[in-house]
């Protein structure tokens, strides 16, 4: 983390009279990117859609730390940046869309840097247009952006598959677990989700007796804790990914 830290320091230091985001002021880039070195990751947040980016770059926050924090400095600067097997070029032309985003107040520094140079370079059908901050993140882009910025295997398999015990028992291990559900299976009285399908960071499952369980998960910017039944758990799991440990 101190070296991490450092690299922001560097940053406030260097005059950066050419930068790629240049709707993004300085002092609110490096103050979140602080945060979000500080909170190990926990302080990203997201705009509409993009859930899955920004479940992925939780993991990957806990997995590279120093590796993230270099590769959104890079985005900042130049619009482009490596992560390990992962790279936005400047054929991904980052850099002419930054200069079109209008950062809103809980959607800028970091985690627009971040979120939004990887749904634009991803382009899949639901577009990531100029001016715009949302775009779906399909299952299959989870995987392969999990995959080449870890370098590390990752398993999937549809609905509930592996189970609550099976997935404690990574959970201990230190595996990176990203769960997509649907969200009106999870829905209770002053726990809403939003989104009818979402992605989660499952950190921690406890029984609370033998029908429900208490979730502990990571979702738009800080960890949370939910209270469902086990017969809501895999109803409403639509997927799920297990990484490596860290």
């Amino acid at each position: 983390m101190e070296k991490a830290l450092k690299l922001c320091v560097d940053l406030e230091k260097d005059s950066l009279s050419k930068i790629a985001f240049v709707k993004i002021k300085k002092t609110a880039f490096v103050n979140s990117l602080r945060k979000l070195i500080l909170t190990k990751g926990e302080a990203l947040y997201q705009s509409k859609n993009t859930c899955g980016i920004a479940a992925s770059l939780y993991v990957l926050a806990q997995y590279d730390l120093i590796g993230l924090v270099e590769f959104s400095i890079s985005l900042y600067k130049e619009g482009i940046g490596t992560f390990n097997g992962y790279q936005i070029t400047k054929e991904d032309n980052v850099k002419v869309w930054a200069a079109t985003i209008k950062p809103s107040d809980s959607f800028n520094g970091v985690s627009l840097v971040l979120i939004g140079s990887m749904r634009f370079k991803e382009n899949n059908s639901l577009r990531f247009e100029k001016g715009t901050l949302d775009g779906m993140t399909w299952p299959f882009e989870v995987r392969t952006i999990l995959r080449l910025m870890t370098g590390r295997k990752v398993m999937s398999s549809f609905f509930g598959s592996w189970g609550l015990k099976r997935l404690g028992e990574k959970l201990e291990k230190g595996h990176g677990v990203i769960l997509l559900y649907r969200t009106i299976s999870w829905k209770k009285k002053k726990q809403l989700f939003s989104d009818p399908w979402h992605y989660i960071v499952l950190k921690e499952i406890n029984y609370t007796n033998k029908k429900n369980i208490l979730i502990t998960y990571w979702d738009y910017g800080s960890i949370k804790k939910i209270n469902i039944t086990k017969w809501q758990f895999y109803k409403g799991v639509v997927k799920t990914f297990v990484l490596s440990h860290y």
